[in-house]
């Protein structure tokens, strides 16, 4: 009987906790007018944290882009935005970071943009390629890494017509302090690619979160910013940790998993409201005018992994991604 017992407590607590999600609703946001006049891309905007951020975003005043794999899922969260906000400059466009193709179709006719949000983001429970590559390296990394370079010369022309700071904000994780990514991986190619009978999701994860920062640090490098310290730039570039976020993250999980960690998630996590507010700060904050290649967790900048500022490194993933990503090198 102490199993059913402890079954149906677990079932009231998990009850609980779900009402709360309803009673407190992360969809309360403040409005302000800090943002009008700003156009603002947000992958992976239709869940979870992205749709935080679009929705406090487009209540600060921005024209605001979903960009979302399925069209009908963007849809419904940019009419709930709308339907909060009254700010009806919030549009879907499809774009699949798996797909190299849909990234470069998504930039077309976006012709300026003052910030760009690299959120969209995936774990797999097991091992998928995509074109012959890994595919969580490939949505996590290649996919936002094309993104930047392609809306780079965008929020450069955004920034000198507007004369003002435009920004590019990954977000990341910490867990890319247990990367084991190497030079030899990258020059190899090993770090693209499945080695049989062998996956362990967390180090791919970790390994395509390390990837972000090292492409934040070697372009804030290639834009001329020295790191970590302040100044009047054109276009800096940040990388947030939202920590750990109950979203829908773990659809990728067993189903089994999903359901035996849900009423544990809900506890112990944080919400996306919360989740989004370091990304939304990175977006809009006065405070980070000329603040750029720096990580931020909590709204506080924090210290990147050692592994990060391996510019030997960093220089290595840029060279081999933009061949992948058929990118122009200089």
């Amino acid at each position: 009987m102490d199993w059913l017992f402890l079954f149906v407590v677990s079932g009231i607590i998990y009850a609980l906790i779900m009402f709360s999600f309803y009673w407190f609703d992360d969809d309360d946001v403040e409005t302000d007018n800090s943002m009008i006049g700003r156009q603002v891309v947000v992958t992976g905007a239709n869940c979870g944290i992205g749709r935080q951020v679009a929705l406090s975003l487009a209540s600060k005043g921005a024209s605001v882009i979903l960009g979302c794999r399925s069209i009908e899922k963007g849809q419904k969260a940019a009419d709930r935005i709308i339907s909060i906000t009254g700010n009806k400059d919030v549009v879907v466009k499809h774009i699949d970071l798996e797909d190299f193709g849909s990234i470069r179709k998504f930039v077309e006719g976006i012709d300026y943009c003052h910030c760009l949000i690299n959120n969209a983001g995936l774990m797999l429970s097991e091992p998928q390629s995509k074109d012959g590559m890994e595919l969580t390296m490939c949505t996590n990394h290649l996919g936002p890494f094309l993104l930047t370079n392609l809306l780079l010369p965008v929020l450069k022309k955004t920034s000198k017509a507007d004369d003002t700071e435009c920004r590019i904000v990954f977000v990341g994780s910490k867990l890319a302090s247990k990367a084991e990514l190497e030079v030899s991986d990258v020059q190899s190619g090993r770090w693209l690619h499945l080695s049989p009978g062998i996956y362990d999701k967390w180090m791919a994860y970790r390994n395509s979160k390390l990837c972000n920062l090292l492409t934040v640090n070697e372009l804030n490098r290639r834009l001329g910013v020295q790191l970590r310290t302040g100044g009047d730039f054109e276009v800096t570039v940040n990388v947030v940790s939202p920590g750990m976020v109950n979203t829908k993250f773990m659809r990728f999980m067993p189903r089994w998993q999903q359901i035996l960690s849900s009423p544990l998630r809900a506890l112990f996590l944080r919400s996306p409201k919360q989740g989004a507010d370091s990304v939304i700060y990175a977006a809009s904050s006065d405070e980070l005018n000329g603040v750029s290649g720096v990580f931020i967790s909590k709204r506080q900048i924090i210290p990147t992994p050692k592994r990060a500022d391996n510019l030997v490194l960093a220089k290595a993933v840029w060279d081999q991604s933009s061949k992948i990503v058929k990118l122009k090198t200089s």
